[in-house]
């Protein structure tokens, strides 16, 4: 079941009440609350004070995520207040578990915290004794971040370590989370991950009729289609994600899998005349690659943190192709054909492109897992 929790920090801190009522009468069940340090995060909140002022008021779940330095000096504090459930960060406490037993010792529902750069290895031995984990999509303290998309990975992970082990804990998340739209099967993925869908496209061919109902009872815009047509499911999802909400960014997760008819559909998903305008907006996203694309120009790409490769992949004929400051370059070469120039790597924290026709796919990539550590 997915729920929504809405954070003070949006209220109008004069009317406070009214916008807590606001929300409660709207049918959120639970009020996420930050509290933050200035020290573990640069920015100051709330204290204690704050949470008692608020429980009167509301009979939401008050989540309260400790964005706090040696969190356990004030779980008690909290506590007492009428916290229902308390997260602390595995980043701000050499004693996680000391810190998550004291919580529940309190009465209280603990939560362990993962920044985006902490792995989920890091909070494994505590697992068993949480009731919720709060993945970061963002830096913690900062608001107006994008969503980082290599934390949907750390969520996966979760639920499949939940399942594997008969856990209960439930997932959140917490920073930029933007709109997302179910591809048929995608769909029930979303939700099994806690995440909201605004809308579910597709066939649906591949659930069942018990997965399908689900599906309809947890998404309020579906667009169901025939499952013999002349376009694809995601060609159907990524037309709407333009046209109907408006994106600046489309990121598709799970084009890149399974069967590989499909991932050429997706790949050249780009190509077509009604979806080439948009190339630069539209990236394909899994655990181990990003691809994005690029129109003829000169471009800038920033690394990300966790990719070692850097591929630059013509998918048409291509001028005066440059490769500016990578390990290895190229220098206004002509591309007749569709190749992967692959195996490329930054050489700091940027890398510098440039072509005059054609359309070019980038891959920033990194191996498994398990190749990175033989």
């Amino acid at each position: 079941m997915i729920k929504v929790a809405p954070s003070i920090l949006s209220a109008d801190y004069v009317n406070l009440q009214p916008d807590i009522e606001m929300v409660d009468k709207a049918g959120a069940e639970v009020l996420h609350i930050d509290i933050m340090d200035g020290n573990f995060v640069p920015a100051l909140s709330y204290g204690p004070g704050w949470v008692k002022a608020i429980r009167p008021i509301t009979k939401m779940v008050l989540d309260v995520h400790m964005m706090v330095q040696n969190p356990e000096r004030y779980v008690e504090d909290f506590a007492k207040a009428g916290a229902d459930i308390i997260g602390v960060h595995v980043e701000a406490t050499p004693h996680i578990h000391r810190a998550l037993q004291m919580i529940q010792n309190a009465g209280v529902t603990p939560e362990v915290v993962i920044n985006p750069g902490t792995p989920v290895s890091a909070i494994e031995p505590v697992l068993d004794m949480v009731g919720q984990v709060l993945v970061m999509t963002v830096n913690p303290g900062f608001g107006g971040q994008k969503f980082l998309h290599s934390t949907v990975a750390k969520i996966a992970e979760l639920d499949a370590i939940k399942k594997a082990k008969g856990y209960d804990f439930d997932i959140e998340v917490d920073g930029g989370v933007n709109s997302w739209i179910g591809v048929d099967r995608g769909t029930l993925r979303l939700i099994d991950l806690n995440i909201q869908p605004v809308a579910a496209i597709g066939d649906f061919d591949s659930l069942a009729a018990p997965e399908l109902q689900r599906v309809r009872r947890n998404v309020k815009d579906i667009r169901q289609a025939q499952v013999e047509k002349d376009f694809t499911d995601t060609q159907m999802a990524v037309s709407v994600a333009f046209n109907d909400y408006g994106a600046e960014r489309v990121d598709i997760y799970g084009a890149t899998g399974g069967r590989l008819d499909h991932f050429l559909a997706n790949l050249f998903l780009v190509l077509e005349p009604r979806f080439k305008r948009y190339a630069g907006q539209i990236r394909l996203i899994d655990r181990q690659n990003t691809v994005s694309f690029y129109l003829p120009g000169r471009h800038t790409i920033q690394k990300e943190a966790d990719k070692k490769y850097l591929a630059f992949v013509p998918l048409t004929p291509i001028d005066h192709l440059s490769l500016l400051d990578e390990k290895y370059q190229l220098h206004n070469e002509p591309i007749p054909y569709p190749i992967s120039f692959a195996s490329n790597e930054f050489v700091g924290e940027t890398g510098t492109f440039q072509f005059d026709t054609g359309l070019l796919g980038v891959i920033q990539s990194r191996d498994t897992y398990e190749a990175r550590h033989e």
